[in-house]
């Protein structure tokens, strides 16, 4: 069952000259098939990503991007992925590499996720033995 949460990040982007951008890279874990929704509304002309962070690729290759959405300020940007249990990245940043000064706002939710149980990969052993 998805989560009943939003999960709402604040923060800030922008570019530094005409060859660098500041990028932000938020790491999820998944451990059952999850369908979820990233969403980003920003100052600047964004770029998200949602990234298979399991794949074993170069950052050129088109297989570790799932999917991608570039919006105009302040213009809501959505993906949606049925993803199953493994590591994903969502990337945000401007899609631009110039004229976007650093300290833009942008606000990203997640919805749908849900995150692995505290004691999923532990055996009653290991758990006793935090109590010793």
């Amino acid at each position: 069952m998805p989560s009943s949460e939003t999960i709402t990040i604040f923060g800030t982007s922008g570019t530094f000259d005409d060859y660098s951008r500041d990028t932000d890279w938020y790491q999820i874990y998944i451990s059952v098939t999850n369908t979820i929704t990233f969403s980003a509304i920003a100052e600047f002309p964004v770029l998200i990503f949602f990234v298979d962070g399991d794949l074993p690729l170069g950052c050129d290759d088109p297989g570790l991007v799932l999917s991608s959405a570039t919006g105009s300020p302040c213009e809501l940007v959505s993906l949606t992925e049925t993803v199953g249990p493994g590591l994903y990245w969502l990337w945000v940043g401007p899609s631009l590499f110039s004229c976007q000064p650093c300290g833009l706002e942008y606000i990203i939710e997640i919805d749908g996720y849900i995150g692995p149980s505290a004691v999923e990969d532990a055996s009653w052993a290991t758990i006793k033995a935090l109590y010793r």
